[in-house]
C-alpha cells in the first residue's frame, strides 16, 4: 500500500487543499493568510502526502538552525489509522537528520488521545502541560519533544 505514497512540498495553489482537510474534520488549524506567509518563509515547510495521486494528509513545521516545531499534521478520515501519520512523521525525522536538526517539538490537545498515542509510539516523550492553552475551548495542551 505505501509503495503508491508521494510526498510534495506544497505550495501557494495547494492551500485549498489544505484548508479542506481541516474542514473535512471540522478543525481549524491554520488560516489561508498564515499558510501564505509560510509558504514564503523560508523556515516553514509544508508537505502533502499524496496516495495514488490524492491528497490525504500534510504536515506543516517551522524550524531554527537545530530546532523544530511541527505546527499541524492532518491525515484525511478516511485514511486515519493506517500508518499514513507515521509515514509523514518518519518523512520529518529523515529531514531533520539532513538538514542537521536535533530536536523536534510539538503540541497536542490533551483530549487527541489519537494523536498523543502516535506521537509516543514515535519516540516523543511529554515535557510538559499548558494550562488553558487553546482559546476555544480553555483545553489543556501537552508539550512533547523528540531528540534526532
Amino acid at each position: 500500500m505505501m509503495y503508491n505514497l508521494k510526498v510534495i512540498k506544497a505550495s501557494i495553489k495547494d492551500i485549498p487543499y489544505i484548508l479542506d482537510l481541516e474542514k473535512k474534520q471540522n478543525i481549524h488549524i491554520l488560516s489561508e493568510v498564515s499558510i501564505k506567509e509560510d509558504l514564503n518563509n523560508s523556515n516553514y515547510l509544508y508537505l502533502l502526502l499524496k496516495y495514488n495521486e490524492k491528497i490525504i494528509g500534510y504536515i506543516a513545521v517551522s524550524f531554527v538552525i537545530d530546532t523544530m516545531d511541527i505546527l499541524s499534521i492532518v491525515i484525511s478520515k478516511d485514511y486515519q489509522k493506517m500508518g499514513f501519520a507515521t509515514y509523514l512523521l518518519n518523512y520529518i525525522f529523515d529531514f531533520c537528520r539532513k538538514s542537521d536538526i536535533k530536536t523536534v517539538f510539538l503540541e497536542v490537545r490533551i483530549s487527541n488521545l489519537p494523536a498523543i498515542k502516535l506521537y509516543e509510539k514515535c519516540g516523543f516523550i511529554k515535557i510538559s502541560k499548558r494550562t488553558n492553552y487553546y482559546i476555544d475551548t480553555n483545553e489543556d495542551a501537552l508539550i512533547y519533544k523528540k531528540e534526532i
